[in-house]
């Protein structure tokens, strides 16, 4: 192929029909310094330059794993220079001791990326063809479902903007080409050539006489990719029918439940097996929660269809899905809260160790506040004797059990052991967010203070 060909073919240009919607982005290329992430930043350059790209960048991340990597970020820093293009490199620490190290640093590196992807902005990969076919290979051997089997996505969302693969449909040999006639300077990673690396055993050894024997191999897998793809987005219509319809029912509400994080279940209950796996799998990829495997999803369907009194968890890496009165809730797997301590009536914020903020407000003595003349209390998380069997809160008739007043006031039982208590030496005191105890209320013209507890975030974000 000459180069005036090359250039016909493959050039600019191949860009446009894919980044013509969205050129006023700030695009930012991953760059490694190898000859695919070398020839994309190459490409957007010349769009850039005849001003159809309106911001570029790039972001190199530096693993740390090969004795070159200083060399690799030095490169990618001399190519920005000599092509006047910002260039943010990022070192991560992956577990050298630890599994898959491929699977570590390709995790690293969408974090990195996705803190650093605002509204508006995209990131472009180079991920190409034989990309393609060895990731979807690599899924077909490790089981994957419809949804792994799409392989790699055109585009999908990355932080607060988007990731975009122009270079998908491409054969390596034409970006090779390409590069080659531009005079490109790009490094060579030395790991690709380890066979203990399973996409590199796929690539040596397993692709090459496939194509032999399919010369058109590529473009058979790509097909077969989109077709899961569409199956794959098929399947999630079907979910977010079906997850509305649970949206759809008033659930039980309380302190602590959050709208984000659960799934009312009785309206899907009778649908079939099939069909509720798919939803808890959609509901937990929605919420940005791992997707568990087969065993797991097998307990999260039996602890949905648990008898009503029953009050089940499901735990998987640092995740955990409860029931509570017919619903599902997924949250961050949490510590016990840490030792209470003493508390000032002080007005503002107080955190709570592991266990979010207790907050404190002035207020007048109406509505039952708690009596600011009580001096220092203690927070605790535990009642003793009397205390436990009978509360009886200012404003309400009767005395309760702590569990029966906490059922009362709609609060899930992993949330009744977290729940800070208010002590005046050994007496209760207060319970935040629902009441103050009969006898320590502010009198008539006495300053008062409201108390608010906010639980740690359901996802561990705090």
């Amino acid at each position: 192929m000459t180069t005036t060909d090359l250039q016909r073919d493959f050039g600019p240009d191949s860009l446009k029909p894919q980044l013509a919607p969205l050129r006023d982005r700030r695009w930012v290329v991953a760059l490694s310094g190898g000859l695919d992430s070398v020839v994309l930043l190459d490409l957007v350059r010349r769009l850039h330059d005849q001003g159809f790209v309106a911001r570029l960048e790039a972001l190199h991340i530096n693993h740390g794993l090969s004795p070159h990597a200083d060399q690799w970020q030095q490169h990618c820093q001399t190519l920005c220079e000599r092509w006047r293009i910002p260039l943010q490199s990022v070192a991560v620490s992956l577990d050298r001791e630890g599994a898959n190290l491929e699977e570590q640093a390709r995790e690293a590196r969408y974090r990195v990326m996705a803190e650093r992807c605002g509204a508006g902005d995209g990131f472009l990969f180079a991920h190409h063809q034989q990309d393609q076919e060895e990731t979807l290979l690599y899924r077909l051997l490790r089981g994957g479902g419809v949804r792994g089997l799409a392989a790699i996505p055109r585009s999908r969302p990355l932080g607060a903007g988007l990731l975009l693969r122009p270079l998908l449909d491409y054969p390596r040999a034409q970006l090779l080409d390409y590069g080659r006639a531009r005079g490109l300077q790009w490094v060579e990673d030395e790991s690709n050539e380890s066979l203990r690396f399973d996409r590199n055993y796929l690539r040596h050894r397993v692709l090459p006489p496939l194509r032999e024997r399919w010369p058109d191999l590529g473009l058979r897998l790509s097909r077969q990719a989109q077709r899961m793809a569409d199956d794959s987005a098929l399947l999630d219509e079907l979910a977010l029918e079906d997850l509305e319809s649970c949206a759809a029912v008033d659930t039980p509400t309380g302190p602590g439940l959050s709208a984000d994080n659960r799934l009312y279940w009785p309206p899907v209950a009778s649908r079939s097996r099939l069909r509720q796996r798919n939803l808890l799998r959609f509901w937990l990829r929605r919420l940005g929660v791992p997707v568990p495997g087969e065993t797991i999803t097998e307990q999260l369907l039996r602890l949905a269809s648990s008898r009503v009194d029953a009050n089940p968890c499901v735990r998987w890496l640092g995740w955990e899905v409860r029931r509570y009165r017919g619903t599902l809730v997924v949250l961050r797997t949490r510590e016990r809260p840490g030792e209470g301590g003493d508390l000032s009536l002080q007005a503002g914020e107080w955190p709570l160790a592991n266990n979010g903020v207790l907050r404190v407000r002035r207020s007048s003595a109406s509505g039952n506040p708690l009596s600011a003349c009580l001096g220092s209390l203690r927070v605790a998380y535990r009642l003793e004797g009397e205390e436990a069997g009978s509360i009886r809160l200012a404003g309400r008739k009767g005395s309760k059990p702590f569990k029966k007043l906490m059922q009362e006031q709609g609060v899930p039982p992993w949330l009744r052991e977290r729940w800070p208590l208010l002590m005046k030496g050994d007496a209760l005191v207060a319970l935040p967010s629902i009441g103050v105890v009969e006898g320590y209320t502010a009198a008539s013209g006495e300053e008062g203070v409201e108390l608010e507890w906010v639980p740690p975030k359901w996802d561990g974000v705090d």
